[in-house]
């Protein structure tokens, strides 16, 4: 609240994620304070030059930036097999958000390929790309998927796609971790994860 003694513009790009953003502001912060703080010290009628606070209604959602609780930290029940285009992005926006420090939290399942439930892992999704199906040989990864009911392509050694059914992209999970486990790369995850390799199991992310 209250007036504005200086600001500056930071370019958020379109694959930007916590962790890129803080080094960015990092940065710039470092000559942005030096400059307003000796303009400050140089001229005695600086009050003079302050900026207004954006008349946005203080029920915007622009006035406040809520701390984080845990259920921020979770993908919603939006995250299925029906989602659209645009869910998809606020997923991916959700994963860019909580990395690399954070992680979204999220369960990995293993079904048996014709029986029922076998396991459920904790995880969280660190790292990850959004990927338009059209930029991949789709065709061809659609072989590695093991049941009509699996939301996740792998080929069990080197990568992880979670590929809903209504959609034109799909998300790269590059960074996971498993529950009491270290943050992994997805080839090491897969290293780890026997199941991933099994014909007659597949897997689920909700």
């Amino acid at each position: 609240s209250g007036e504005i003694i200086s600001n500056i513009r930071i370019p958020i790009d379109e694959n930007e994620t916590y962790g890129t953003l803080h080094k960015k502001l990092s940065v710039a912060c470092i000559g942005f304070t030096v400059e307003t703080i000796s303009h400050i010290y140089r001229h005695n009628d600086w009050r003079r030059n302050l900026i207004l606070q954006p008349d946005c209604g203080i029920l915007s959602k622009y006035m406040k930036a809520p701390k984080l609780k845990s259920e921020y930290l979770i993908i919603d029940e939006n995250f299925s097999d029906y989602i659209n285009d645009d869910g998809l992005k606020n997923i991916y926006a959700l994963f860019r958000a909580l990395s690399p420090y954070i992680g979204c939290k999220a369960n990995l399942s293993v079904y048996q390929k014709y029986g029922s439930f076998h396991k459920t892992y904790d995880i969280k999704i660190y790292n990850s790309e959004l990927l338009d199906k059209n930029e991949v040989n789709y065709e061809e990864l659609c072989k590695f998927k093991k049941s009509p009911n699996s939301n996740i392509i792998t080929d069990g050694k080197t990568f992880m796609y979670f590929v809903p059914k209504y959609t034109n992209k799909m998300i790269s999970i590059k960074e996971i971790q498993i529950s009491g486990k270290k943050k992994m790369n997805i080839k090491d995850f897969l290293a780890g994860l026997q199941y991933a390799r099994m014909d007659d199991m597949y897997l689920i992310i909700y």
